[in-house]
């Protein structure tokens, strides 16, 4: 049987991994939100109507 100091001590370094864990996960999505918002100025929709409609294009600027 385990003693309750030592349960309590695997139950914090769990709890420290999960944290690395969430960590690393809002670095990777902070990294990629990033890019997004880079590239989100290089694009522009534009449209155009057609007989009536609209037709939407999605144009990359340079």
């Amino acid at each position: 049987m385990v003693s309750l100091p030592e349960e309590l001590q695997a139950r914090e370094a769990a709890a420290r991994r999960r944290v690395d864990e969430l960590q690393a996960d809002v670095a990777e999505l902070t990294r990629r939100l990033e890019e997004a918002r880079e590239d989100l100025p290089r694009l522009e929709i534009t449209i155009q109507p057609t007989n009536g409609s609209c037709l939407r294009h999605l144009v990359e600027k340079h």
